[in-house]
């Protein structure tokens, strides 16, 4: 995905290129920081269920700048995958995907108790009828911690083209924090690669309503693959070693643990046994 927008007073524009993979849980995202044409800088992050790591690479020196070990620690694996869902894959998906939207599958947000659907209405654009769906929704932004509303909102569905999204508008209000902004996203499916309901084009504006600033962006949506092999979720594809962590003590000592209390166990039974 590359991506082209403007924000702010000055409306000074910024231009950020990156990829995404996904595979069952395993998932990766590589972002260009900087564009040198002399030394190159990008930014590597994958969760591998095992594992999560992130490596800079800066022309052709690459380093790891994190590894945490998962499945040991619940706090820790539950802040993983929140970051990294959220953040860094599930944001750039919840633009595309036709089948997303306030960064919510359609499906879940439709069925949620706090989704309250206000006007199902017909419409038109360039001859092909479409569909719009007026709502309101109440929603928890687990990431930031934040109460928010959304109030006239507004979603174009496609029928001929899988029902995918094509666009949307609401206005988000912060129960937390108290600003107000306006989003439109606008997406196009044109040329879609594997019959995947993935924008090849996505316009989004956010306004906020309070300090009139503005931010507008234009990315640009490449399918390059339909499958990504396992092996690029894991450090030795990228020249590193597979990470040997330190087992806990119960990992080192567990079965040791159970066999003796198992011996005691018989140990005392026998001795009550002979007694009687």
């Amino acid at each position: 995905m590359s991506g082209e927008g403007v924000s702010g007073p000055d409306q000074k524009g910024t231009l950020r290129e990156f990829e995404i993979a996904k595979r069952g849980q395993l998932l990766f995202v590589l972002r260009n920081i900087d564009e040198k044409k002399d030394k190159p800088k990008s930014l590597l992050k994958c969760v591998n269920g095992q594992y999560a790591f992130a490596i800079s690479r800066t022309g052709e020196t690459a380093s790891l700048q994190y590894l945490e070990r998962l499945g040991v620690d619940t706090a820790v694996d539950n802040r993983v995958l929140e970051e990294s869902e959220q953040r860094e894959f599930g944001a750039a998906l919840s633009n595309t995907c036709g089948y997303m939207t306030a960064g919510k599958v359609l499906t879940e947000l439709v069925r949620s108790k706090d989704f309250s659907i206000k006007k199902i209405s017909r419409r038109e654009a360039n001859g092909k009828p479409l569909v719009a769906l007026g709502f309101e929704y109440l929603g928890h932004d687990v990431l930031h911690k934040e109460d928010y509303k959304l109030t006239e909102g507004e979603l174009i569905l496609d029928p001929a083209n899988k029902w995918v999204v094509t666009e949307s508008s609401w206005i988000y209000e912060s129960l937390t924090r108290g600003y107000k902004g306006r989003l439109t996203v606008q997406r196009d499916f044109e040329g879609m690669a594997f019959d995947l309901p993935i924008a090849t084009k996505v316009i989004s504006k956010y306004e906020d309503l309070d300090i009139k600033f503005v931010n507008k962006e234009t990315w640009t949506v490449e399918l390059k693959r339909a499958e990504v092999p396992e092996e690029e979720f894991f450090l030795p594809y990228y020249g590193f070693p597979e990470p040997q962590f330190e087992r806990s003590f119960f990992e080192k000592w567990g079965w040791w643990l159970i066999v003796g209390i198992l011996f005691l166990a018989i140990g005392c039974w026998l001795t009550m046994r002979r007694a009687r």
